[in-house]
């Protein structure tokens, strides 16, 4: 080395390569996605990183599935019966009262009784009141919703969903039945099969003339008979099907209107063990023989009132700030594109995707691919016109922002520009895409953590609903796993917040405290509970670290990572008869960051044939 000549002097005070990235930011120009994605160095990890980071996932997600099987409803209601055995329960108590001769189609969810959950948590201190809801007060936290119909049913939501209200329960020979997870009667309500005959019709009218003449009106609030044109209701099926005990109910006066048509109603009072902690009755009303609505009326029951619809000054109120946003946006994409800073081909990519992945949804989620009304493409055009709802405004919110990251922010979109140009190979994509999966399994873990803290600190844990659509089936678990990536937006929404703030305050470290510590403050004072202001502090403080560091594209994926987690049932007990389907969240994020590794480390480009 000393024997080494000097290098020449132009070379030696040559300054080194201009980065056109920042020279386009110190001319204050907005730099072209092409710019924005040549920028910076390759971005990817070494082997031993990559693995290290892949193990780290994988103790993560065992750790989120252990607490979250902690946490779940099952621990607090036997959720042994899957849903196929609850709808065969349903369907064997429908025949049996007489409406089950002409079931043509027929469907099934579970759902939350969020009314009862609310009634617990302000009247019972009882540490266990979870657990002996349903055993000492028969309070079923989870319902199982069964609908039939002689006839397919055409729900009107886009997504051709039937629910428990959708369709409404209007046609002839449509039933609803709700059962608790052990599969005991809640309530069951039933449209009747004819129309009134004319005889009953007439004595209901000569009963009507008599008491305006001031005659005698019957005693009971039975129509008056009309000897086989209906029969007596045999209400053993039905009160059976409660898993009651006989002896403990007793009859009495009935206080609540059916919503169908009835000849005859009755009641009985439960007066069990629990009755004194939380007060239950059964009402019944019958038509010719045939139960029309059961029901167990309990305390939110009888205390719901009917709330009106806004008033005329607040719905212009909230369609004004609905509108606000989606005017900001067309203006700011409209001067975008109109300058020439508008990136039309991203935006275009990423509208098709989410065009694609909200059909996707549809197709494998909806229960009606054609409607029964006579058009029979209605239900389709629905979907796809709300599909293109969707890719519209990731379109124009997209052509309206995107320019401001690449102008005051361009390094936190650099992996995210490479994606749209078609370079999903690239390592900093897979990086991103492997970070984001840690850092969403990381989120839930922390959150689940402070959670049984705060349970155990409080002595009451609160249960947690898993048992959404994706353990229908696996067509809804598939499904399941389109819809979590539209659950994006609230992620991005802190995202843009997060941009705002460094547009402002112009310092990357100054915005991120300052978003974190509002936010933070904001939850504080709606909650006054510290241990919920310390979760949001660790939610938001992981973003903010993901958000600066990395960008934009590792806040999508572990938007997506964690809505694929939330949306199926985990659990370690293997036995359980959701414990297969449960697992369908974690292996996709699990599979997509072993893909991202694998791409970081640059083994991808190296297979690439040459030229692409």
């Amino acid at each position: 080395p000393r024997a080494r000549p000097p290098p020449p002097p132009a070379a030696a005070a040559a300054p080194p390569p201009a980065d056109p990235l920042a020279m386009a930011l110190a001319a204050g120009e907005t730099p072209s996605p092409e710019m924005v994605a040549l920028a910076g160095d390759r971005g990817g990890l070494a082997p031993g990183v990559a693995l290290s980071l892949w193990a780290v996932l994988l103790v993560l997600l065992l750790v989120v599935i252990g607490m979250r099987d902690r946490r779940s409803m099952a621990r607090f209601v036997p959720m042994d019966r899957p849903p196929e055995v609850l709808a065969h329960t349903a369907e064997t108590l429908t025949r049996t009262v007489g409406y089950g001769h002409s079931i043509a189609d027929q469907h099934g969810a579970f759902q939350a009784n969020g009314s009862g959950q609310e009634w617990l948590e302000e009247n019972s201190e009882d540490p266990d009141r979870w657990s002996r809801a349903w055993a000492d007060m028969r309070i079923p936290l989870v319902v199982f919703n069964w609908r039939a119909a002689p006839r397919a049913m055409t729900p009107t939501n886009w997504r051709g969903e039937i629910g428990f209200d959708d369709p409404v329960l209007f046609g002839r020979g449509m039933v609803r039945v709700q059962l608790t997870s052990e599969g005991e009667l809640v309530s069951f309500e039933a449209v009747p099969y004819r129309q009134m005959a004319e005889s009953v019709v007439d004595s209901i009218r000569a009963d009507d003339d008599a008491s305006r003449d001031g005659g005698p009106v019957p005693p009971t609030e039975s129509a008056p008979d009309s000897g086989d044109e209906h029969g007596s209701m045999d209400w053993m099926p039905l009160l059976a099907a409660t898993g009651i005990p006989i002896d403990e109910l007793e009859e009495c006066a009935p206080s609540q209107v059916p919503p169908f048509a009835f000849d005859q109603r009755t009641a009985w009072r439960w007066t069990g063990p629990g009755s004194e902690q939380c007060s239950l009755r059964l009402e019944g009303a019958s038509w010719r023989g045939r139960p029309t609505w059961f029901a167990q009326v309990r305390p939110w029951d009888e205390d719901a009132m009917l709330t009106g619809a806004p008033a005329g000054p607040v719905l212009w109120t909230l369609a004004g700030l609905t509108l606000v946003p989606f005017v900001g946006a067309a203006i700011l994409a409209f001067l975008n594109l109109r300058s020439g800073r508008g990136d039309r081909r991203g935006a275009l990519h990423l509208a098709m995707f989410f065009l694609v992945v909200a059909m996707l949804d549809w197709v494998f989620l909806t229960d009606r691919y054609m409607s029964t009304t006579g058009f029979p493409l209605v239900t389709p055009a629905q979907a796809f016109g709300r599909a293109c709802t969707i890719a519209v405004m990731v379109w124009l919110f997209y052509l309206a922002l995107e320019p401001l990251a690449r102008r005051f922010w361009p390094r936190t979109i650099v992996s995210w520009a490479r994606l749209l140009d078609g370079r999903w190979r690239d390592p900093m994509v897979g990086r991103d895409v492997l970070i984001g999966s840690v850092g969403a399994a990381g989120l839930m873990a922390i959150a689940l953590l402070l959670n049984l803290l705060q349970a155990h600190r409080a002595g009451i844990e609160v249960p947690l609903f898993t048992f959404g659509t994706a353990v229908l089936g696996g067509r809804h678990a598939i499904g399941s796993v389109f819809h979590s990536v539209l659950s994006a937006p609230p992620f991005l929404g802190f995202f843009l917040v997060l941009l705002l703030a460094r547009i402002v305050v112009r310092r990357t470290d100054l915005a991120a405290a300052l978003v974190v510590a509002g936010v933070t403050g904001v939850n504080l004072l709606s909650t006054g509970d510290p241990y919920q202001g310390a979760i949001a502090f660790a939610i938001l403080l992981i973003l903010a670290l993901i958000s600066v560091q990395l960008g934009l594209l590792a806040i999508c994926v572990l938007a997506a990572a964690t809505g694929l987690i939330n949306a199926f049932p985990t659990t370690l007990d293997s036995d359980r008869w959701y414990a297969g389907v449960g697992l369908v969240g974690p292996v996709v994020v699990l599979a997509g960051a072993t893909i991202g590794a694998w791409i970081s480390t640059d083994r991808a480009l190296r297979r690439q044939p040459a030229g692409t």
